[in-house]
């Protein structure tokens, strides 16, 4: 069949029209009609595409047509490969093959209808042939440049299901890029209904229906029908999203240290210190998405899941999803949103409207990322969690080939896969790490008072203090370094985290030797003002990342374990035998430290101590301590979505983030959507990596590294853009 070609296509999104005409029409016939023999069915095909936002939506994140869209960049963005089109009957099951499709420039229609939200216009005919004992087509899907077009041949319950891990393909070895593609996912309205909402009752239209009266039993007839403008639209978008990084050259840090006279003979003297001005210079290195969906749906997914993350075989209604996403009702009693279905939602000049059926689109849906059952609070979660989400490692990004990040200099925009979350992530103890993120990752360079420091030192910060004369107001964590012997210090001039440690122990003790220790009592503490305490206290502990056992242990519940960042180091006992002769103060008194193993017949837990509660009782007294590895370390920036613009977020201008009052929406990437993050300053101090291999998981705390920003979600589809200071 010689088969003429016209499609129309745009950016960020595409239509397929199919058209009717008033002859060679298909005649009336019952539902459910079964074929007694083959047939084939012609359809006149459009497909149209929409610009890209070039400015921030306004309060309630929702793009307007003919302010908040732009062309796409056609020189990739827009390319095509291959389209096919699939039909199904109204039960939703395959009718007829797969029906490929060519694009190109030739049938290019100039004829564009008059929209601020269309580019380009093509036009086509599609035949699709109905074998004997299939139903008459009733519903069509149309795949541009699919990642794997064999397996797009399944009913709409299971290609609602089926994901992939690349959202783009090339061939043959080149770098062009082709966008997968395929329909628009929303809600529609009620027929006849003006309001542009939809019924709380409707359900997402993933497949569009084709009344019978646009099927053609001749392809002259569906050729002569091109012309007309009785449409009815396919609206198709990419997988990808896009987003764009950059940032300003960082603010210096200063700090300081507080350095302890151990020459002096002076006992006195010997536990006062100096304090020494630190200045810390982020050099940045690398960026890239941290938390990113492994995997994204071919179908733009509204299905409900389990209290458990459970993928569930129904998708949401409108009223329900939409309670999930303007909640209304605040719970004091667990400081979170009413979340039930079809709880009470934020008054419309509030609530964000994230489903437009004017633009045949919505600016929400759910990622594999969304069905996750737990959610990471620290790296080592990650060992025994199955998670849908790519969590980064610094040797990741820096080992060539792995693709994973990119240069810090890089201001190109990148494309992910579509992420985002639930209430449930956002209830989970730290949203901050569930959410999709920017991650920017550097090495810190040190200058201590006025000396600059070789590059890869490593260092830790520990408790905070003031910095006057460096006109610092706040109080800021002060640097301590590795010991190269004994207590020193690695760094010259610097204090070492061992001797800092001892200074802040107050519950390690001796027997009393002197006449006038005994009378002050049968145990002294052991102090770094005297030389045979410290090199007591030398043999026995050591600077340290913290033992499963201690964190299993911490709060006495053994079926509880202790949430640390990996780079948390702490005071700790070596080993109960280099231990010997010093005792730790408890509720109970003062106590031996024992091994673990010691036999319960020979323990005695009235003058005894076991070493991984010792080890819990120290932790607990001298507190944590954050480690630098060679200086590594990260920013995070959660990526705001349409939803955090909403005219009822009461933290949209707030300078920190209340996960506790983040909504459904206000954070993620959806597919088809260009976001922009922009660092406008960066004066804090970045979260350290303890290990390059482990996975960087931000911490729950890390919104006080977030003084301000704002995102743009450009068309493809737009958010305003997130301006950072770190």
């Amino acid at each position: 069949m010689d088969m003429r070609d016209k499609f129309i296509f745009t950016g960020l999104l595409a239509i397929a029209t199919l058209v009717s005409c008033s002859d060679n029409l298909v005649p009336e016939s019952p539902d459910n009609q079964i074929m007694e023999a083959d047939k084939t069915y012609y359809v006149s095909m459009s497909i149209l595409g929409d610009g890209e936002s070039s400015r921030a939506a306004g309060d309630n994140g929702t793009p307007e047509p003919g302010t908040d869209f732009e062309d796409g960049t056609s020189a990739s963005e827009n390319l095509i490969n291959n389209a096919y089109f699939v039909f199904y009957d109204e039960d939703g099951n395959v009718v007829g093959d797969i029906v490929p499709v060519e694009l190109d420039e030739s049938h290019l229609d100039e004829n564009i209808t008059d929209d601020s939200t269309i580019e380009r216009s093509y036009k086509s005919v599609v035949p699709v042939s109905v074998k004997k004992g299939e139903k008459k087509p009733a519903q069509v899907i149309c795949y541009i440049n699919p990642i794997s077009p064999s397996t797009l041949q399944n009913p709409l319950n299971v290609i609602q299901t089926i994901s992939r891990t690349a959202t783009w393909s090339t061939i043959g070895g080149s770098s062009t890029k082709y966008f997968a593609m395929s329909n628009s996912v929303y809600y529609p309205r009620s027929e006849g209904s003006t309001s542009g909402l939809a019924p709380n009752e409707a359900m997402p239209q993933i497949a569009v229906a084709i009344p019978d009266t646009y099927l053609y039993t001749t392809e002259k007839a569906a050729e002569d029908a091109l012309g007309s403008n009785n449409t009815l639209n396919i609206y198709v978008e990419r997988y990808a999203t896009k987003l764009s990084f950059k940032a300003v050259d960082p603010t210096e840090y200063v700090t300081a240290t507080r350095v302890y006279d151990l020459e002096s003979e002076n006992p006195t003297a010997v536990s006062n210190t100096t304090t020494k001005l630190v200045t810390l210079r982020f050099e940045p290195q690398y960026w890239a998405v941290n938390a990113e969906s492994n995997r994204s749906y071919v179908i733009k997914s509204f299905r409900q899941e389990s209290e458990l993350g459970e993928v569930l075989a129904h998708n949401y209604n409108f009223g329900n999803l939409n309670s999930r996403i303007n909640p209304a009702t605040y719970l004091e009693s667990i400081n979170s949103w009413d979340y039930s279905d079809g709880a009470s939602v934020l008054s419309a000049g509030n609530r964000w409207a994230w489903n437009n059926p004017d633009l045949h689109r919505s600016f929400w849906g759910m990622s594999p990322a969304y069905f996750t059952q737990e959610y990471p609070e620290v790296s080592s979660d990650l060992k025994n969690l199955s998670v849908n989400q790519k969590y980064i490692s610094y040797n990741e990004l820096k080992t060539p080939g792995n693709n994973i990040g990119f240069a810090a200099t890089e201001k190109t925009p990148q494309y992910f896969r579509e992420t985002t979350v639930g209430y449930r992530a956002l209830n989970s103890k730290n949203p901050n790490a569930a959410v999709a993120s920017v991650i920017y990752v550097g090495q810190y360079k040190l200058n201590l008072d006025g000396v600059d420091l070789k590059e890869g030192t490593s260092f830790y910060t520990y408790l905070s203090g003031n910095v006057p004369s460096a006109g610092v107001s706040e109080d800021r964590p002060y640097i301590y370094f590795n010991t190269s012997s004994g207590l020193n210090s690695e760094i010259p001039g610097g204090e070492s985290m061992l001797l800092r440690f001892f200074a802040q122990s107050t519950i390690l003790y001796r027997k009393s030797q002197t006449d006038e220790e005994k009378a002050a009592g049968e145990y002294t503490r052991l102090t770094i003002a005297k030389k045979s305490d410290r090199d007591m206290m030398l043999d026995a502990l050591a600077v340290s990342e913290i033992s499963d056992k201690v964190k299993q242990n911490y709060d006495g519940n053994t079926t509880t374990t202790l949430k640390l960042q990996n780079n948390a180091r702490s005071l700790q006992f070596t080993s109960a035998e280099d231990a010997s002769g010093i005792y730790i103060v408890t509720g109970g008194g003062y106590m031996e430290i024992v091994a673990d193993d010691t036999p319960a017949a020979s323990f005695d837990e009235n003058t005894q101590i076991r070493l991984t509660d010792a080890n819990v009782t120290l932790m607990r007294q001298v507190g944590l301590s954050y480690y630098y590895t060679t200086g590594h370390a990260y920013y995070s920036i959660p990526v705001k979505h349409f939803g955090w613009y909403r005219q009822g977020n009461d933290q949209k201008n707030s300078a920190k983030i209340d996960w506790n009052r983040v909504r459904v929406g206000d954070f993620g990437m959806v597919r088809n959507h260009s976001y922009k993050i922009n660092v406008t300053e960066i004066i804090g101090l970045a979260s350290g990596i303890g290990d390059d291999d482990n996975p960087i998981v931000p911490p729950a705390n890390t919104e006080d590294y977030y003084l301000a920003y704002t995102v743009n979600i450009l068309k493809w589809a737009v958010v305003p853009e997130q301006h950072v200071k770190l």
